[in-house]
């Protein structure tokens, strides 16, 4: 049903206004973004809005104005989510319940600073990320929240916001890192939430043993020690630096490979492989790992030359 189609009875205006009166807290599901006609200083102008169902099946509309402070490029991404909102207005003539997300963040942002504490898990909103300081900046009921991106995983450090796979208005677990109620700011994780895969690795993966896993990606780095293949090892989830054996076809980002474990520091975070097979190559395989071998001659030709 479409804020079109909807009518308000006598009897849920009368609802509505009591909520209104009392304050009341309500939780309402976001289900279309449209432009509606707000008048504003006694003039009607097309603004954005979305329409708000209650479990009822009740309608209401949220302007952009009383949704949040945060000004997003489109309430879109907000479609299919619950939200908590208060009544604004009730206004029979026009058939329409006003509502306000703002004011009824408002207070889930007091109530936040009352009972906050280290350790606490929360859901935050993802709003963006600075790819050039690295922090990934989050909502929690209208509180501002940052993250750093070493913060995020234990394998995967994320250079930019297309890296996590995450939309403005997603909702993600986040464990309370640090917060300072005086000057509102709250540093959350989500690493934190994560088990660390290199805690007890040396007890779970034998050097001198063959493993299985997924090439991530090739590094092209003048850095010899960041230079090679990274391998996710199945089972393990820790991310390796290998090197294809002598005359082995070198894998592609995506192909699954057998390894024998070279080296493991559970201290230093750090392993090494050599990758003896390719199980399921892709078919560009020589094509996309050429650039990467053209790399890696070149650099030992250069330090030959200086040595």
């Amino acid at each position: 049903m479409s804020l079109e189609q909807f009518r308000l009875t006598p009897e849920k205006a009368k609802e509505f206004r009591e909520y209104l009166r009392k304050g009341t807290m309500l939780t309402g599901l976001i289900t279309n973004r449209r432009t509606a006609q707000k008048r504003i200083n006694g003039e009607v102008l097309s603004v954005e809005a979305v329409e708000v169902t209650f479990p009822d099946n009740t309608l209401g509309v949220c302007y952009a104005d009383n949704f949040e402070d945060y000004q997003f490029e489109s309430l879109i991404g907000f479609v299919g989510y619950d939200e908590p909102f208060l009544v604004e207005r009730v206004d029979e003539t026009n058939n329409l319940i006003i509502l306000n997300r703002i004011k009824a963040l408002e207070i889930l942002r007091e109530n936040l600073w009352k009972t906050i504490e280290v350790d606490q898990v929360i859901l935050g909103s993802f709003r963006s990320m600075n790819a050039e300081t690295g922090i990934l900046h989050f909502n929690i009921y209208g509180q501002n929240a940052w993250m750093d991106k070493t913060d995020w995983d234990h394998n995967f450090v994320p250079r930019a916001a297309y890296d996590i796979d995450l939309q403005p208005g997603d909702e993600i677990e986040l464990k309370v890192s640090r917060f300072n109620s005086e000057t509102q700011l709250l540093q959350v994780s989500r690493k934190a939430l994560i088990p660390d895969p290199w805690s007890g690795i040396e007890d779970r993966l034998k050097v001198g043993d063959f493993y299985s896993g997924e090439v991530l990606n090739i590094s092209l780095n003048e850095i010899e020690s960041r230079q090679g293949y990274f391998v996710r090892i199945h089972n393990a989830n820790v991310v390796l630096r290998c090197t294809p054996r002598a005359g082995l076809q070198p894998p592609a980002s995506g192909d699954t490979v057998n390894l024998r474990l070279e080296y493991l520091n559970e201290t230093d975070r750090k392993g090494r492989g050599s990758i003896i097979k390719v199980i399921n190559r892709k078919e560009n395989a020589f094509n996309e790992t050429s650039k990467y071998n053209k790399f890696i001659t070149t650099s030992r030709r250069k330090a030959r030359q200086q040595s």
